[in-house]
């Protein structure tokens, strides 16, 4: 890993970006603006790890460049290369060992978010987070649910078959 610098035309197409694309659109120019000050910019080559199963670290990363592959148990159980993607999220609501390992598939950059910076924030943006959080989790409830229902009419379809 190796830190990058933060050029300006970075931050505006970011900011522009995530003001469109991202769950991160609820932010104010100004929440944007210090979390981009506050958070290193990171790059990552392929194999390298942003988080580890079970750590217990405090930070939490925003994609903005690359893929990830989500890792359970050693077996890969998802990727995201979806710019504006949070990552890491669990740790600012739990206070459990991380649940999966993150690793960079190619190259990736990703803004690095030390969650202990939040508790001193002038605008509380942790009230902002959760929010984010609960839409993130609601999204992927959401897709699990779906995914289930999809496995249930495939396995009474096959039955049918028979």
């Amino acid at each position: 890993m190796k830190e990058l610098i933060f050029d300006e035309e970075k931050a505006k197409y970011l900011f522009y970006y995530f003001k469109k694309n991202s769950i991160l659109k609820v932010l104010s120019l100004a929440d944007l603006v210090e979390l981009f000050e506050s958070s290193p910019l990171q790059e990552y080559d392929n194999g390298e790890y942003l988080i580890k199963q079970g750590a217990l670290d405090d930070l939490m990363f925003i994609l903005l460049s690359g893929e990830l592959e989500i890792i359970r148990d050693k077996t890969v159980i998802n990727t995201l290369d979806r710019i504006g993607e949070v990552i890491g999220e669990m740790r600012l609501i739990s206070s459990e060992k991380r649940s999966a390992s993150v690793r960079a598939k190619g190259r990736v950059e990703c803004l690095a978010i030390n969650t202990s910076y939040l508790d001193g924030h002038r605008t509380n943006p942790k009230s902002v987070l959760f929010y984010i959080f609960s839409r993130i989790l609601a999204d992927r409830l959401k897709k699990k649910n779906q995914e289930l229902a999809d496995a249930r009419n495939e396995i009474k379809r096959l039955k049918k078959k028979k």
